[in-house]
């Protein structure tokens, strides 16, 4: 029915935003941001419900082609991003230099700073020196 997202304004300013037949929503009157959504997900998953199935019935709403929208990285600022390096076949291999295990084995979690490491679609990716 619809996607959660982030996106630029005018302004560069992030807003949190909803996409409905391939048009964003700014919500940014109802939500801070994506993660001030998904915190509170008792609460905001109805709200997000009633906003979505309005866009559905109006769809002369003013809504903005998702071609025509930077968008950020979903979620800003999360505090942690946990990773399953066994879900990655070459990054298992990569990092023992061996195939991976068979499927039945348990899966290799490891846990990345999300300081800098979080971009929104088509930004650049700045690599240390």
């Amino acid at each position: 029915m619809f996607r959660l997202l982030t996106f630029r304004d005018n302004q560069g300013d992030n807003r949190p935003g909803i996409l409905v037949d391939q048009s964003v929503y700014d919500i940014g009157e109802e939500f801070i941001s994506v993660l001030e959504i998904l915190n509170n997900w008792e609460t905001t998953e109805k709200k997000l419900i009633e906003i979505g199935q309005q866009l559905v019935q109006h769809r002369n709403a003013s809504g903005t082609p998702i071609n025509e929208v930077t968008l950020a990285a979903p979620i800003l600022y999360p505090g942690t991003l946990y990773c399953a390096g066994a879900n990655y076949a070459d990054h298992v291999l990569e990092m023992s230099g061996e195939p991976p295990p068979p499927e039945n084995t348990k899966p290799y979690f490891f846990i990345k700073s999300t300081r800098g490491t979080i971009i929104g679609a088509n930004e650049v990716i700045h690599l240390p020196e």
